[in-house]
């Protein structure tokens, strides 16, 4: 959000090189002002990465302790180290997109 305000193309430079929607950033700086989106004094963008099937981890060919998921589209692989409130609380997550 930040650079949305400090950048000389504002909103629509912003959303353009974020592959957002105009509307959607504009949306943003008004809950920003409403005070209904974070609480920081200068507002920004999470750092998220996606990356192709090909780059996910996959299980060991013999599958002990692993567990694949799929929720909502998205393939989450956990073993027996993986905290289990954690992974509830990512399911769940998903589960309303």
């Amino acid at each position: 959000m930040a650079e949305s305000y400090a950048s000389a193309d504002g909103v629509t430079g912003t959303a353009q090189r974020h592959g957002l929607l105009v509307s959607q950033v504009s949306a943003w700086r008004g809950l920003v002002r409403a005070g209904r989106l974070g609480k920081s004094e200068t507002p920004g963008f999470a750092a998220a990465v996606i990356v192709p099937d090909a780059m996910t981890p996959s299980a060991p060919a013999n599958g002990a302790g692993v567990m694949e998921i799929i929720v909502a589209g998205a393939r989450i692989i956990v073993d027996a180290s993986v905290d289990g409130r954690a992974l509830a609380r990512v399911v769940e997550v998903l589960r309303r997109c």
